[in-house]
């Protein structure tokens, strides 16, 4: 069935809920890198919540005023490390949000990091061998280049635009794609930095110089529009500031875009564990075999489902489903290349 409408979503780093999911991942990297130095490997963790409860800024042009700085929530569980779990954390947020941000104030962090035991064979553990609980991922990829188009825009053409420290060009941006038949609309919502803006003259001046950025990059017809005539002004250049709360798990999905024609996970797999997670694990995969096929193929999309049922190792999923749009010469061959990826005799499944 071919696709007559699209519609792609892509949160920007300097989002609050893409912070949030950086965030997580970043402190589980940091306790990663942590738990190798302390015991030779990675041991369990999860970093299973993060908000940012936004404060209050007054912003103007050439500068405005930061009258309550944002907080950040963050809590899971993890195994100990040999040094203070909270003081590590606390250095991730500020290591990561310097990368991102570098011009948010946070006001407190609000750390809460359960102590989990560092041996796997604990049976509270023991779904890092085998699942307590039926796991699932879940991955797809399209022909379309619509997703490609908003990712370009968010992560490479904007940014070549902030080349300068006192570029106005703030780090929270949402790119919408919507795709019907042949139209191609593009709206982005891109948060302004006040103090490196005189006035409203300088503001449009940055708009139109995004405009002709994007049009010149993307060659194909399309009708674009930023900020929609309004003044999307910030002091610290995220919406985090004031008025705009972040969750972990709302964001983009392991792919980097949301797209609502096709299926998305329960939640986001940032912050979890990277070598135990089934979920990040069997997402990852799917995403990553579907981009592969249909690239390969002259498949226009194609979805792919993991399961694992409780007690079984991750390694052998007993569902594996998948569906695919387009031209296939040969769907014994597919089935042969994702068995070949994951070492399974794929002829087992019987959900394809």
């Amino acid at each position: 069935m071919e696709i007559n409408n699209e519609i792609v979503v892509r949160k920007g780093f300097g989002n609050s809920d893409s912070l949030c999911d950086g965030i997580s991942e970043f402190i589980s990297t940091k306790l990663c890198e942590q738990y190798i130095k302390d015991y030779g490997e990675i041991q369990p963790h999860e970093v299973n919540n993060c908000r940012i409860l936004s404060g209050v800024t007054e912003p103007e042009f050439g500068g405005g005023n930061i009258i309550y700085p944002s907080t950040i929530y963050v809590d899971g569980v993890a195994a100990p490390i040999g040094t203070d779990i909270e003081e590590l954390v606390s250095d991730a947020i500020i290591e990561y949000l310097g990368n991102v941000t570098p011009l948010f104030d946070i006001n407190e962090f609000l750390i809460s990091m359960d102590e989990g035991p560092q041996n796997p064979e604990f049976d509270e553990w023991n779904y890092f061998k085998r699942s307590p609980i039926p796991e699932f991922g879940l991955g797809y990829s399209t022909s379309s280049d619509l997703e490609d188009i908003v990712v370009r825009i968010e992560n490479e053409i904007i940014p070549s635009l902030r080349q300068d420290k006192n570029s106005p060009i703030g780090h929270d941006i949402t790119v919408y794609g919507q795709r019907t038949e042949d139209k191609t609309y593009i709206n982005i919502i891109c948060a302004m930095i006040d103090e490196n803006l005189n006035d409203n003259y300088e503001y449009l001046a940055t708009v139109d110089e995004m405009t002709y950025a994007i049009k010149e990059e993307i060659k194909e017809e399309l009708t674009l529009v930023i900020n929609d005539g309004n003044e999307y002004l910030t002091t610290m250049g995220t919406f985090a500031e004031c008025g705009n709360n972040g969750n972990l798990g709302v964001g983009n999905n392991c792919n980097g875009v949301m797209n609502p024609f096709f299926p998305m996970n329960k939640r986001g797999i940032s912050g979890q564990d990277p070598q135990f997670s089934v979920e990040k694990h069997y997402s990852i995969l799917c995403t990553q075999m579907c981009q592969m096929i249909v690239e390969l193929t002259e498949l226009t999309e194609m979805k792919m489902f993991m399961m694992v049922k409780q007690g079984r190792p991750m390694e052998y999923p007993n569902v594996i489903d998948m569906s695919m749009t387009g031209e296939l010469e040969d769907e014994k061959e597919i089935k042969n290349i994702i068995g070949n990826l994951m070492d399974l005799d794929i002829t087992q499944f019987s959900t394809f």
